[in-house]
């Protein structure tokens, strides 16, 4: 026998399968590259698997699921060209039950030949120690391949292998295979695996019920024989189905089914009604394949002009059409990067990330972080689908700047989220800290109420801005990709209420200039009277603070509402015009109140109340 024609067969555990005979073959795939042989060798696994019939006396002893991976002619010539007295290349190809892998781990050198890591698999005729506690697998070698006669695979050899006498519980168990090349030398030996089809080790795994499946739809040579020995014999086992839904070309949701058996012909599927999209497509019926693998596609597209999206939110009118602003603290922006004058990347900057031309950006205009001001969408409809998602930066204090969800009818805060992604470091050469970061929005509780979006920035330090992009309000089913699930943070009950006003939570939502103030719950003062607190308040007596201390203080925006009333308490504030708090449009910087401490009792906190209907709905 020509030695390079040798073919060695192992067996996989026969408590698993019993009684598995295994056959091999070749196959190629790949161009080959330039540079050392095998080290830039291709092989490649074809797409999953196929029926092995053997069409003979022994048919039913010899006939079986197959696995073949492929390496391209010219590649394969030069590997055998490296073999001499000291170098040899071999080839094999290795089959499982696709269970292993969660158990035991992929195929690769550690698991299969104990290189650079732990053994876990062996195959009939190796040689292992005594007592090793390793798992048969169906293993395959060869010293020499041959072309390849599989359709598609012309110039390219074949590395095959197959189990047969498949037992009937069987045949509906997934198996996986994976070739490999062996590459000796006098150095050592090294191992390279196959890729799997399309990068997934899903597209290599087969049941023989599927693959049977699959080439009586072909018609193929085995299609009685196969029918009758495997198809047939699964008929009454139980398998799923899968619904894909698209809303264009990108794929949303991908739902199993249960309720049926294989080969069972499927109709009058569901195609299911979603808020906001029509159904353009739709599979509703099928022949029922093995492991789950009948997939049924509805296509949708989203309705012009739906209730349940936000209008421009992606702000690609070029401008604020269907937005509100308060104070000049951004603009519409077609900039795609940030601080060009950076010494990282001197001219050029950091890209924002934004989808489409524009965006809203805080750097559109010169008030910077200084300015405070509201950002107000169009109104929509929460719908079942619940999800929002969008593109936020800045924004890095959430008690400063944040998103709100505000219910219509009430201007209840809903929700309330911020930038919590926020970074400011040097990545990969790049500055963080005005990049847009893409999130998701859980809305469920939220279903059918009529809502907007209200980001407000009340900050004027370390990244008190925003910039805005991508806004969609109408999602079918919960978003995929590469979005961040935005936390919720603690807000005030409506958009009328000012934001921690009591200072439960200490200086939160508020921003001073200089040292002129601090947190305190002490409740008597140094006159031995009372401060007439209620819990936390602001206080000058704190640590290196003194009278002649100078600076501002400022709140959170806020919307004045209900009947235009509002109360506060002061203490000291004995001059008028030397300490005092005003009331400030948030858009124009208009001063519409101005009050002090006009009972002034040592530095007791006096409750006042102030009428500021003539300015409701003013921010």
């Amino acid at each position: 026998m020509n030695k390079k024609l040798t073919r060695r067969m192992g067996l996989i555990a026969c408590s698993l399968i019993g009684g598995i005979a295994v056959f091999g073959g070749v196959n190629a795939m790949n161009a080959a590259a330039e540079g050392e042989v095998f080290a830039n060798a291709q092989i490649d696994m074809i797409k999953g698997a196929s029926v092995r019939y053997y069409a003979g006396s022994a048919t039913a002893e010899q006939s079986g699921i197959r696995f073949s991976s492929v390496i391209d002619s010219e590649t394969y010539g030069a590997l055998e060209g490296l073999e001499n007295d000291t170098t040899k290349v071999s080839y094999g190809m290795l089959i499982a039950p696709y269970s292993y892998f969660e158990t035991y781990g992929a195929f690769n050198a550690a698991t299969v030949f104990g290189v650079d890591g732990e053994k876990k698999y062996t195959w009939e005729g190796e040689a292992v120690e005594e007592g090793a506690a390793y798992t048969k697998i169906a293993h395959v070698t060869y010293d020499e391949l041959i072309a390849s006669t599989v359709k598609g695979y012309e110039g390219y050899h074949e590395i095959k292998g197959s189990l047969v006498k498949i037992k009937p519980e069987n045949l509906t168990k997934e198996f996986v295979g994976c070739g490999y090349i062996k590459y000796e030398t006098e150095g050592g030996v090294a191992y390279k695996f196959a890729s799997y089809f399309g990068g997934d080790v899903e597209n290599n795994v087969r049941s023989i019920v599927y693959v049977s499946q699959l080439a009586i739809d072909a018609n193929d040579a085995s299609t009685e024989w196969v029918n009758t020995h495997y198809v047939a014999n699964a008929a009454n086992v139980e398998t799923t189905y899968t619904v894909e839904t698209y809303v264009g070309e990108t794929l949303v949701k991908s739902e199993d089914f249960g309720g049926v058996k294989v080969n069972e012909a499927l109709s009058n599927v569901e195609v299911k009604e979603y808020e906001g999209f029509t159904n353009v497509s739709a599979e509703t019926s099928g022949k029922v394949y093995a492991n789950g693998n009948l997939v049924l596609k509805h296509v949708y597209e989203e309705q012009a002009d739906t209730v349940y999206q936000v209008k421009n939110g992606g702000f690609e009118t070029g401008d604020l059409t269907d937005w509100t602003l308060t104070g000049n603290i951004g603009a519409v922006s077609n900039e795609t990067h940030y601080w060009k004058t950076d010494e990282l990347a001197p001219g050029v900057g950091f890209s924002f990330g934004l989808d489409g031309a524009y965006m809203f950006s805080a750097y559109a205009i010169d008030g910077l972080e200084g300015n405070r001001g509201v950002l107000e969408s169009s109104t929509f409809t929460v719908s079942k689908g619940g999800w929002i998602t969008y593109k936020l930066g800045g924004a890095k204090n959430s008690g400063y700047v944040h998103m709100d969800v505000v219910e219509a009818a009430t201007g209840k805060i809903l929700k309330r989220y911020y930038n919590q992604n926020h970074k400011f470091e040097v990545v990969d050469g790049v500055r963080l800290g005005c990049e847009l970061n893409a999130y998701k929005a859980n809305l469920s509780d939220c279903v059918g109420k009529e809502v907007y979006l209200r980001i407000v920035d009340s900050a004027n330090a370390d990244f008190g801005l925003f910039f805005l992009d991508s806004v969609d309000t109408l999602h079918l089913a919960e978003p995929v990709g590469s979005y961040v699930l935005a936390n919720e943070v603690g807000h005030e009950e409506t958009i009328y209420d000012l934001y921690n006003g009591n200072f439960d939570q200490n200086m939160d939502g508020w921003t001073k200039s200089s040292n002129i103030g601090d947190i305190s719950e002490e409740a008597n003062g140094w006159w031995g009277g009372p401060f007439n607190n209620v819990g936390k308040y602001l206080s000058c007596y704190a640590a290196d603070q003194a009278e002649s201390s100078k600076g501002e203080i400022f709140s959170n925006v806020f919307e004045i509402g209900g009947c235009g009333w509002i109360t506060f308490r002061l203490g000291a504030m004995k001059n008028y015009d030397q300490v005092y708090m005003e009331v400030i449009d948030a858009e124009t910087g208009a001063k519409y109140a101005h009050f002090y401490n006009e009972y002034f009792y040592q530095c007791e906190l006096m409750l006042y109340k102030a009428d500021l209907s003539a300015y409701i709905g003013k921010n």
